[in-house]
């Protein structure tokens, strides 16, 4: 039971910091938001190389891969912003990774291709779809981040219910033996009848925004956050350990909490970007 509390009270914490700094920031006060994502690419970025490098890397390694990483996310969220420095921000990105190659050159006792690939994968795992919430905001309508969050929740939770009750057939047993096919259907429902329901609420524009697309945009949120879910559940199957990290109890690690944020964000941008030349 205290197990139970505590992991309903981490949750409610990250929902609500989570929440507040996306409405923050759409009403022009980013401050909450860049600190709160800022923290989540510092601590993600960590836990993303523990599990592929198989340890620690040295500690000027990881400093230079969060700087690396926040590099990127703030010239993503100015790209998108249709800040004119945008490209001067590039600087500090392509000086990253100049400088991380070279760095690896003095580090003779650490294994070069497994910390190259663990630096430039946690940078680019973590930075690069956080990155697309203000373009995302800007190619989108009002709220449409809080919408995509709000799939992302139902999707679990109705992939939670219906495969608890009656999960059968396993949806892929090599990689989480817990999923089956009835959660993900059930999953894939919620989120629909979820964007019915912001359809016929007028959540968004109806002229720009109808039901098609809303339908579309729940599908594959919730199709694409069930394999986000998948794929880091590779990587900690891979890495023989249970959670990312520890930071949120009763739930793991940032990366625990993020996996289906992380797949899902590029792949509504992708959707956005092709719904515009529509």
């Amino acid at each position: 039971m205290k197990n139970l509390v505590i992991r309903a009270m981490s949750g409610a914490i990250y929902v609500a910091l989570m929440v507040v700094s996306i409405l923050w920031l759409e009403q022009g006060n980013a401050t909450l938001f860049l600190a709160f994502f800022a923290l989540l690419i510092i601590v993600g970025v960590d836990e993303a190389e523990r599990l592929l490098y198989g340890g620690e890397q040295p500690w000027p390694l990881r400093l230079l891969d969060k700087i690396g990483a926040l590099s990127l996310f703030c010239t993503l969220l100015m790209c998108g912003s249709g800040d004119s420095v945008a490209a001067w921000m590039m600087s500090p990105v392509i000086t990253y990774f100049v400088v991380r190659l070279c760095v690896q050159l003095f580090l003779p006792r650490v294994n070069a291709l497994r910390s190259l690939s663990a630096s430039f994968f946690a940078v680019v795992y973590l930075a690069m779809p956080l990155g697309l919430v203000v373009p995302i905001m800007t190619m989108g309508f009002p709220h449409v981040v809080l919408a995509v969050l709000v799939l992302i929740w139902l999707n679990d939770t109705g992939a939670y219910l219906v495969g608890s009750t009656c999960g059968r057939r396993r949806l892929f047993e090599r990689i989480s033996p817990k999923k089956s096919w009835e959660g993900f259907v059930g999953g894939v429902v919620c989120c629909l009848i979820a964007a019915a329901v912001a359809w016929a609420c007028q959540v968004a524009p109806r002229e720009s925004f109808g039901i098609a697309s809303w339908l579309v945009l729940a599908a594959t949120v919730s199709i694409v956050a069930t394999l986000g879910d998948l794929l880091e559940s590779l990587l900690k199957r891979t890495a023989g350990v249970k959670d990312s990290g520890n930071l949120i109890p009763g739930h793991g690690g940032v990366l625990d909490r993020i996996d289906s944020l992380l797949m899902v964000l590029p792949a509504v941008y992708v959707l956005f970007s092709l719904i515009s030349m529509l």
